[in-house]
């Protein structure tokens, strides 16, 4: 009797402390479960805040590109039906976006820092990127700047811009230091005069008698000329092949291959003889980097031409004779530019101004290596 009493209690303290176990095991199990839903929750939601960081980081550097959004200036927005609105300070979802023009350690490339919030969830995300924009439309260039000495000869003839110093102040040629045309018999005029073959008759400036046309010397002339037209550091140069704004089969060695049929931005990595390059629908941006960019000949050629200097050698030079006519604009950031002998021009052009303004120009890309999840104080 004794004895069962005893399996009786065994039993049941057996089945007391087997019971316990599983319910412990239970309760791990389902604060486990618990753990891993709030986790996944919690992931979900850091991945929607990447996400929707991510979208107002290409929403800014668009409004960027647009000029719809301005230095040190933020934009905040909200989501609504799946889509990026302004924020009115009572929705749950909020994206915040700053554009700072000169960042801290990342010399003038704009920098571009988004961070979204979430009222419900309370999950953050941050993001931040420097983009580039080429060509970054500072506006029409002139048809000839120069950083340096301006040597014209010869009967050249130059058919202003006729915004080139603002709204309704046309400017022939554009420089940094002095412009010598005591030597010339070329004019200046009126892009529409140019194009009549009437800048004889209506010149802006002429041997002997240099118009406001010329703003020789001018103390607002760029510093750097590359990030003034292309956004793009000169200490930076080679950003302009490795962001994909040159494409790879577009970098060349002279300008051989280039004709009539030929439209993008290149560059050629020494000495270029351009002999009817592009044409007015279909224009180029071409740079000649630290090599002579000679243009002469009887030929005519669009877009706009950038006689580079990235080295101290002080190799680059920019030459023009001939009769060949340049419609839309020639750039040198260094010095060695000479207009020669012959009957050249140079004019502004509406119709290649507005082509490389469109699509495939300009080039919206991110700087390689700038994008990070992190603040930097």
């Amino acid at each position: 009797m004794r004895q069962g009493r005893a399996n009786g209690f065994i039993t049941l303290t057996v089945s007391l402390v087997v019971s316990l176990v599983l319910a412990g095991i239970s309760l791990y199990a389902a604060k486990v479960l618990l753990l891993e839903k709030r986790i996944s929750a919690n992931e979900q939601n850091y991945a929607l805040a990447m996400a929707l960081a991510e979208s107002g980081l290409d929403a800014a550097a668009v409004l960027w590109s647009y000029d719809a959004l301005d230095c040190d200036e933020t934009k905040s927005w909200t989501i609504a039906d799946g889509a990026l609105v302004d924020h009115t300070g009572v929705e749950t979802q909020r994206i915040d976006a700053k554009l700072s023009c000169t960042p801290p350690n990342s010399d003038t490339i704009p920098l571009i820092e988004v961070s979204y919030l979430d009222g419900g969830s309370k999950a953050k995300a941050f993001v931040a990127a420097s983009f580039l924009l080429s060509p970054h439309g500072e506006g029409d260039p002139p048809p000839l700047s120069a950083a340096g000495f301006v040597d014209v000869q010869g009967a050249f003839r130059v058919g202003a811009n006729p915004n080139g110093g603002g709204e309704g102040v046309p400017v022939s040629i554009w420089s940094g230091n002095d412009i010598d045309m005591s030597n010339a018999n070329g004019k200046t005029c009126g892009a529409e005069e140019f194009a009549r073959d009437r800048c004889a008759s209506n010149p802006y400036s002429e041997k002997g008698n240099e118009g406001d046309d010329l703003a020789q010397s001018d103390p607002g002339f760029p510093e750097d000329l590359l990030l003034y037209f292309m956004g793009v550091p000169i200490e930076q140069w080679e950003l302009l092949k490795t962001t994909g704004i040159i494409p790879s089969d577009h970098i060349l060695a002279d300008c051989s291959t280039l004709d009539a049929g030929s439209s993008g931005v290149f560059m050629v990595e020494g000495d270029c003889d351009v002999n009817g390059i592009g044409t007015a629908a279909a224009p180029v941006v071409l740079f000649v980097r630290d090599g002579n960019l000679k243009i002469n000949g009887n030929d005519e050629s669009y877009g706009f031409f950038f006689s580079l200097e990235t080295s101290e050698s002080g190799v680059a030079q920019l030459q023009a004779n001939g009769t060949a006519t340049v419609y839309g604009a020639l750039m040198a950031n260094h010095n060695n530019v000479k207009i020669s002998s012959g009957n050249f021009g140079v004019t502004w052009d509406a119709e290649v101004s507005e082509a490389i303004a469109s699509p495939p120009f300009p080039v919206l890309t991110m700087v390689p290596g700038s994008w990070r999840d992190f603040r930097v104080e």
